[in-house]
């Protein structure tokens, strides 16, 4: 059951990523959630409770993700519960030119911790170097000051 909800989760979430509606994605998390990414900037970081975790993830697909034409999320392997934690291996890729150009591919593993069928705790777990990569991209394309 955990597992089909981080599913149903990281489904909402894209679909937020396209229309900006943000509040569908507060009846995954509980009222306290904290939302943790490893690395450095741009990404890295930690926000508590869910309004500032949903604010986070609208600034950062406005002030990232949408200097690309396109945004893919894809599973790098299947999602693995622990308890009351799921884990999954993800890859984004980033692409320009509508779709023919991949800019860049960020992985990582996103570990959800849930409190009944919310989510109280969500890490992104970065790839080593991600944040390095993301910053060299961000500098070459004069995205980063």
């Amino acid at each position: 059951m955990l597992i089909a909800r981080l599913l149903d989760y990281i489904a909402a979430h894209e679909r937020s990523c396209v229309d900006s509606d943000w509040a569908r994605l507060e009846p995954f998390f509980t009222e306290n959630a904290i939302h943790e990414v490893s690395g450095g900037p741009p990404f890295g970081g930690r926000w508590e409770g869910r309004r500032a975790l949903i604010a986070h993830f609208r600034e950062q697909v406005e002030r990232f993700d949408r200097h690309f034409d396109e945004r893919l999320l894809l599973p790098r392997g299947a999602p693995a519960q622990v308890g009351d934690s799921v884990a999954l291996p993800w890859r984004l890729a980033y692409r320009l030119d509508r779709g023919r150009v991949v800019a860049l591919i960020i992985e990582g593993t996103k570990v959800a911790s849930f409190s009944s069928d919310q989510i109280e705790f969500l890490h992104d777990q970065l790839l080593p170097g991600a944040d390095r990569i993301v910053r060299d991209y961000l500098r070459r394309n004069s995205l980063l000051a």
